[in-house]
C-alpha cells in the first residue's frame, strides 16, 4: 500500500513539474514554445526531474520551510532552462569541447534568466537558474559569488545537479554508486559546495540511495 502511494505521489509531482513549464510562460507565445522544447528534450527533462527530487530532499534536510521546499523543487526542475536556446548538437557533444563551446554552455544560466523576463517573477526560481553554477570558493560562474553570497536554494541545487550527473551514465563514463558519489563530492566540500549540505547528503544518504 505504501509503495502504491509513493508511486502515485511521484507521478503527481512529475505532473506538477510539467505543468510548471506549461503555464509559467503562458502570457508569451514564444516562451511557451521554449517551455515545450524543454519538456520534450528527453534527457534534459529526466535529469531535471531527478535534480528536482534530490533538491527537495536536501531543502527539507536543511530545514527550509514547506513553501520554500516546494519552490526549490520547481526551481530545480527549471535550473537548465537556458539550454533550450543552445544547439542540440552542442548539448550532445560529450568530449573535446573547445573553449568557445565551453563558454557558450556556461552562458545557459544567463539565457535562462532572459527567458524568465516578463513572466511571473519568482525570486527562488531566478536564484536557482542564475547561481547554481557558482562555487563556494568564488571561482564559479557567471557572477563569481562565494560562500553565503550564493542563495541557499542555488547551493542546494548545485549539489543535487552534480549528484545526479555522477549517478547516471554519460558518454563513456560509467555511473557511480551512491557512496562513490558522496566520496567524490566530499573532496570538493568547501571548494565547490556548501560543506553543510554535503554533511546532510552524507548523513542522510538513505534518502538518495
Amino acid at each position: 500500500m505504501k509503495k502504491k502511494y509513493e508511486i502515485k505521489n511521484k507521478i503527481l509531482n512529475n505532473l506538477c513539474e510539467f505543468l510548471t513549464l506549461k503555464f509559467i510562460f503562458f502570457k508569451n507565445e514564444k516562451k511557451q514554445v521554449l517551455a515545450d522544447s524543454y519538456n520534450f528534450n528527453k534527457e534534459l527533462k529526466e535529469h531535471s526531474f531527478r535534480v528536482a527530487e534530490y533538491s527537495q530532499i536536501l531543502a527539507e534536510l536543511m530545514c527550509l520551510d514547506t513553501k520554500k521546499c516546494k519552490e526549490v523543487r520547481r526551481g530545480a526542475y527549471l535550473h537548465d532552462l537556458g539550454k533550450v536556446l543552445i544547439s542540440k548538437k552542442l548539448l550532445e557533444k560529450r568530449e573535446n569541447l573547445s573553449e568557445k563551446d565551453s563558454q557558450i554552455l556556461k552562458h545557459h544560466s544567463k539565457l535562462g534568466l532572459k527567458i524568465l523576463e516578463e513572466s511571473d517573477r519568482n525570486t527562488i526560481i531566478e536564484n536557482i537558474i542564475a547561481y547554481h553554477h557558482e562555487r563556494w570558493d568564488g571561482k564559479g560562474y557567471p557572477f563569481k559569488l562565494k560562500e553565503r553570497e550564493i542563495p541557499i536554494e542555488a547551493r542546494i541545487v548545485s549539489v543535487a545537479d552534480s549528484y545526479d550527473i555522477l549517478r547516471n551514465k554519460r558518454s563513456n563514463k560509467k555511473p557511480l554508486s551512491h557512496q562513490e558519489v558522496v566520496d567524490t563530492l566530499k573532496k570538493f566540500s568547501g571548494v565547490y559546495y556548501d560543506p553543510d549540505i554535503i554533511i546532510m547528503l552524507e548523513i542522510f544518504g538513505e534518502h538518495f540511495n
